[in-house]
């Protein structure tokens, strides 16, 4: 082993004692300037977040819209945008099929006390639009859909705030006359908050995750079949509301209200108009007229109302005859009663 060690070391050691002209001698000039081999901080951008910046170059407006987007693509906000005292037209207007519009965190606001101002607009039948993560401020309507059989809208993550321009022009939060999901959305001092319709024999909305407080009128109003679930209503005149669709398109049938908080609104909690709707599983409290209230026209028909609890409202429960319900409970202390469909009320 010790003969082997040396024999390697004596190896080792002759390799470096030959003379430099023993080993190849290559050209040591370059053979030319050193070529670029990084992309640019625009091509690295471009290649990670490869979507189109609203503005005057990419997405142009008119005399009546800031900006219109009219390419069927991904968009998003670089800054906020305000509109000047006097404004009189739109924010963004989207005019295509399959856009998504990133708010990115900014706002699009009004300044202007006119009363035709709107903040986003899909004025047309479209499909396939996104809009998410930003603020909508104090237009005439902040969030607007013009047509009934427009479908896969999806609204997610926006603060539409001070759509109110007062008596006899309030304004929606959220104008949508057709259906649409609205997702993780707040709507706050608006004359309506969310409004959202559907069509039973076409398609219907789904409203989850939002919250609405303080507007003039309702909180949240859904026709057609839609579904309303994990939201919150309170300080409204009505917190959570079914009707009939304004533009004539569908009835109230059939929606659905579920997991849903409404409190200290000025007049009901949830405000049941129109046949088949299901109220399940609700939680009201402090309401100033009631806390359910069933309209006692005869088209409120057939309407289950189940498993919820309503608490210091003059009146918890106002349901006419012609409903399906579950059992009121008032007894304070252990439950007795058996009925998994009972509503509580104290």
């Amino acid at each position: 082993m010790k003969t082997l060690l040396k024999l390697t070391a004596l190896a080792f050691l002759s390799a470096f004692s030959l003379p430099l002209s023993a080993f190849g001698q290559g050209s040591l000039t370059p053979p030319g300037a050193p070529a670029a081999g990084m992309k640019s901080l625009d091509q690295v951008y471009a290649k990670l977040d490869p979507r189109t910046p609203i503005g005057t170059n990419t997405t142009p407006g008119n005399a009546n819209n800031l900006f219109i987007i009219n390419q069927p693509g991904s968009y998003y906000l670089t800054t906020n945008l305000i509109t000047t005292s006097t404004y009189a037209g739109n924010g963004i207007e989207i005019l295509v099929n399959n856009v998504t519009l990133d708010l990115n965190g900014f706002s699009v606001s009004c300044s202007s006390t006119n009363t035709s101002t709107l903040g986003l607009d899909i004025p047309n039948t479209q499909t396939n639009i996104v809009v998410r993560n930003g603020m909508v401020n104090g237009w005439w309507n902040g969030v607007v859909s013009a047509s009934g059989d427009s479908s896969g809208l999806v609204f997610e993550k926006l603060n539409v705030a001070n759509c109110n321009k007062g008596a006899p022009y309030y304004g929606y939060g959220f104008a949508l006359n057709g259906p649409a999901v609205i997702r993780d959305c707040t709507a706050v001092g608006n004359g309506i908050g969310i409004n959202c319709n559907g069509n039973v024999s076409l398609d219907s909305s789904l409203i989850t995750g939002c919250t609405a407080n303080d507007n003039v009128f309702s909180g949240i109003v859904c026709s057609g079949g839609g579904i309303i679930s994990g939201c919150t209503a309170n300080k409204n005149t009505v917190g959570i509301k079914t009707e009939f669709n304004a533009y004539g398109y569908s009835t109230s049938d059939g929606c659905l209200i579920t997991k849903c908080a409404a409190a200290n609104n000025s007049g009901y909690g949830i405000y049941v108009y129109g046949a088949r709707n299901r109220i399940e599983n609700n939680h009201l409290v402090n309401n100033t007229y009631n806390g359910i209230f069933v309209d006692s026209s005869g088209i409120s028909t057939n309407n289950i109302i189940i498993g919820n609890s309503s608490a210091a409202s003059p009146v918890n429960y106002s349901i006419p005859s012609g409903e399906i319900t579950g059992p009121i409970i008032t007894a304070t202390g252990i439950i007795t009663n058996s009925n998994p469909w009972a509503n509580f009320s104290f």
